[in-house]
């Protein structure tokens, strides 16, 4: 399995947490179902780990990188991306900048319509020239 299936599984996990309560206790199983196991699975387990451990400081973060929004009104989907893409882009150290935000905006088309696309690509975009000035 590839990197960026293991990434599409990962998001298919993270955005059913909209719909859980018990989420975390849920995960283990999905990633189970989805037969991630190997180094994509270690990938799967550590992502998914991170954004929930993170969660709070992550979807910060998005609000922050939003003009005229809020995280609330965003389509899950959308905000489930934007989750993944901000713990890559900020969280995961071994994941270059620039793949992480390919990788959600390839998400985003697959998931999303083109306007959403466009929203993910701008938004981890502003955050990573921001972090790129701090750095």
């Amino acid at each position: 399995m590839k990197r960026s299936e293991a990434r599409e599984k990962v998001f298919q996990i993270i955005f059913q947490m909209e719909f859980y309560d018990d989420f975390s206790e849920r995960y283990p199983f999905m990633e189970e179902e989805m037969g991630l196991s190997g180094a994509q699975g270690e990938y799967a387990t550590r992502t998914i780990r991170g954004i929930l451990d993170n969660l709070e400081e992550i979807d910060g973060i998005i609000s922050a990188n939003l003009r005229n929004w809020s995280l609330e009104r965003l389509p899950k989907q959308t905000r489930a991306i934007l989750r993944l893409g901000v713990y890559e882009l900020c969280f995961a150290e071994d994941i270059p900048s620039l793949t992480a935000i390919d990788e959600a905006v390839k998400l985003s088309g697959t998931y999303c319509d083109e306007k959403d696309t466009g929203f993910v690509n701008g938004v981890l975009n502003t955050l990573y020239q921001k972090k790129k000035e701090e750095e």
